[in-house]
């Protein structure tokens, strides 16, 4: 074994034990902002870094959406490294969360969710301390109202039957909440923000705020709960939601970033995460529901084909190629996040067009390796302002953009076979190393002292775990490619 990806997996190894070790503490569940050594609770919440917001935060508390792809990256290593403690620890991390965290309540005095949607995401998470919905507005805000759910990313099948095992009731509850994301009833409206402590609609703002991304997600999560539970109310919802954006894009097909408000425009990554999500959904209904999951491989088909006019019209413009910040699709997006896309559409398609723009996103790190003290000046990248941002003028490359590149990689190495993907993706790494280990766990950005999974700290266990593991052992790796932040 090479190493370089013998180092990285070692230190992958050390942050899951002591994530392990912290969470015998929180009832099985993981911290989202901790010391690095120790994996204990921080005490204070300590400041944002340039592109970051303290209302997408989750001090003193766990948010298991970050965490998905550590999950992810356990049950393969309790195989491949025969390391059943690893499954155990998922074990009790899903126990608790299933039977603590979630479930839907009507007791507006309570500690949960009113409306069945879960605390994680974007602006909620679960406080360790408080054994509560806690509400990120919260740190921010005088005035800052229920608790909200916000999707943030795709939560994939492989985690929603684990919870779906230990409680069913809590998934259906979810997916009835979901329902509260429209919140215009009347005129057909939704909004990717809907209270979980309070059973009430969130109000019509000046713009939408629907975003096609979100709606992705939703067709997922009901196209999951009708494999379980086949009733026609959740295909009634999935062709409302897939017909809703149908009949709002523009003329070249592709998809606006929101159907109402300043942003109504053709918008790329949207229109592309969409696409994958329809795609996804339809594997799913593809036993039961074939119909409707040819339906939507149509749509899919549709904008995929969208997409691919106007990259060969206008090429490929990725986001910066290092510099994370808070918005894109998803928020902190960077190129290598919009090349794991392209290869999950091209994956799903079979398309090798997608698998093209790929590769030259993958070619375009060569040229823009990894800083070496983990940052970027902002003068170097296309944005024009990012908050937080100091006298230096430098954005810290996050946790997120690291692990994505590094995943990126592995994709490419897995897809092509060719050996020099693998020798970037272990380059990378040993660049990266010194900036985000020197404790246990990764801190969430070179520039700071702590870890914080909201930063992207488990997608860069997840890259280099994968890229580690097809340097062993080939392409029979436990451990596959993660899609979902889209």
């Amino acid at each position: 074994m090479d190493d370089r990806a013998s180092r990285a997996l070692d230190h992958v190894l050390d942050a899951i034990d002591i994530l392990i070790d912290a969470s015998a503490e929180t009832d099985g569940l993981f911290p989202s902002i901790a010391d690095p050594k120790s994996g204990n609770l921080l005490e204070t919440l300590p400041p944002t870094v340039p592109g970051q917001r303290n209302h997408d935060r989750a001090p003193r508390g766990t948010n298991l959406i970050h965490d998905e792809p550590i999950v992810q990256t356990m049950s393969a290593l309790a195989t491949s490294g025969d390391r059943p403690a690893y499954d155990a620890a998922i074990d009790r991390y899903l126990d608790s969360f299933a039977s603590r965290c979630v479930g839907r309540t009507f007791d507006r005095e309570s500690n949960g969710s009113v409306t069945g949607l879960f605390p994680w995401g974007e602006h909620a998470y679960w406080h360790l301390d408080e054994h509560r919905v806690g509400n990120s507005r919260a740190h921010d805000r005088e005035h800052p109202g229920p608790a909200i759910h916000d999707h943030l990313r795709l939560v994939p099948a492989r985690l929603w039957e684990r919870i779906y095992a230990r409680n069913p009731q809590a998934v259906h509850d979810f997916a009835d909440g979901l329902t509260y994301h429209w919140n215009d009833p009347e005129n057909r409206e939704y909004i990717r923000h809907a209270y979980i402590t309070e059973k009430a609609r969130f109000p019509v703002g000046d713009r939408s705020c629907d975003f096609p991304r979100h709606g992705g997600h939703y067709v997922y999560d009901w196209a999951f709960v009708y494999t379980q539970d086949p009733h026609d109310e959740y295909l009634r919802r999935i062709d409302e939601l897939v017909d809703y954006w149908w009949t709002r894009r523009h003329d070249d097909d592709l998809l606006p970033l929101e159907s109402r408000g300043h942003a109504d425009r053709p918008a790329v990554g949207q229109t592309l995460s969409h696409a994958v999500s329809l795609y996804d959904a339809a594997d799913l209904l593809a036993d039961g529901a074939s119909e409707r999951a040819a339906r939507l491989r149509d749509r899919g088909e549709t904008y995929c084909d969208a997409l691919l006019d106007h990259y060969a019209d206008h090429g490929n413009s990725p986001a910066a190629w290092w510099a994370s910040v808070y918005g894109g699709t998803p928020p902190g997006e960077v190129a290598a996040t919009r090349g794991l896309q392209l290869l999950a559409a091209h994956e799903l398609t079979g398309r090798d067009a997608f698998l093209e723009w790929a590769l030259e996103i993958g070619r375009g790190y060569r040229e823009h390796p990894f800083p070496p003290d983990g940052t970027i000046p902002l003068a170097d990248t296309s944005f024009e302002n990012v908050r937080g941002v100091g006298p230096d003028g430098t954005i810290p490359v996050w946790a997120f953009a690291a692990g994505c590149t590094t995943g990126l990689f592995a994709d490419l190495y897995a897809r092509t076979n060719e050996s020099r993907w693998l020798e970037d993706g272990l380059t990378t790494i040993d660049r990266l190393l010194p900036s985000y280990f020197a404790d246990p766990l990764p801190r969430g950005t070179p520039t700071v002292d702590h870890y914080e999974n909201q930063l992207g700290t488990g997608f860069l266990l997840h890259g280099m775990a994968r890229l580690a593991l097809l340097a062993r052992d080939g392409h029979e790796a436990a451990l596959g490619p993660n899609y979902t932040a889209r």
